[in-house]
């Protein structure tokens, strides 16, 4: 048998360089067949790949989410909120959203952050993507009702574990209670 090297023509394959054995086709191997070019990853091709995924992304409809999205979420991913929300209370937006209020206060006063943040990126996903119902339930029943008024440690705390949305909509409320407050905004 043949002992020579292979010549392969891409420098990252595995092969180049290694004696052929029995069974690999040293004699009269095809080179010729084989491309020339470098089988790298190719940063044009990947380029293109981002582009097309990015204008998919961007074409496809955002979807605005509404009361029975937020109880089917709440259902599904927050049985514990869900088990507090009443018979009588169920169909009105802003006492459902009351019941979340309310497990995330219990969850302030327990020290249980851990449950306060997972029910604050519950909330910010749904504020993100409410409509106008749900957006109002969220920034009146939840956000005002958690936060105005509060001053404790465990709130100003939880102040801080407020994803980026829910803290500018809280500042902007907090805003309008003061300026009801000197009276120098009316309704």
């Amino acid at each position: 048998m043949n002992q020579q090297k292979l010549a392969m023509p891409n420098a990252l394959f595995p092969f180049n360089g290694v004696t052929p054995t029995q069974g690999f086709p040293a004699q009269n191997f095809p080179t010729q067949d084989f491309p020339t070019q470098d089988f790298r990853f190719n940063f044009n091709v990947f380029s293109a790949m981002r582009q097309a995924l990015r204008s998919r992304v961007q074409a496809m409809p955002i979807t605005i989410m509404g009361r029975a999205d937020f109880i089917h979420h709440v259902t599904l991913h927050m049985p514990e909120v869900s088990s507090r929300i009443e018979e009588d209370d169920f169909g009105v937006l802003h006492l459902e959203m009351g019941a979340m209020k309310l497990a995330t206060r219990d969850a302030l006063i327990r020290y249980e952050f851990h449950t306060v943040r997972r029910h604050f990126s519950f909330i910010a996903y749904l504020f993100e993507h409410a409509d106008n119902a749900l957006y109002d339930a969220i920034l009146v029943s939840y956000l005002e009702g958690l936060f105005i008024g509060e001053a404790s440690p465990e709130y100003e705390n939880a102040r801080s574990l407020l994803p980026k949305n829910l803290a500018e909509a809280l500042k902007k409320a907090e805003l309008r209670y003061t300026l009801l407050d000197l009276q120098i905004i009316k309704y």
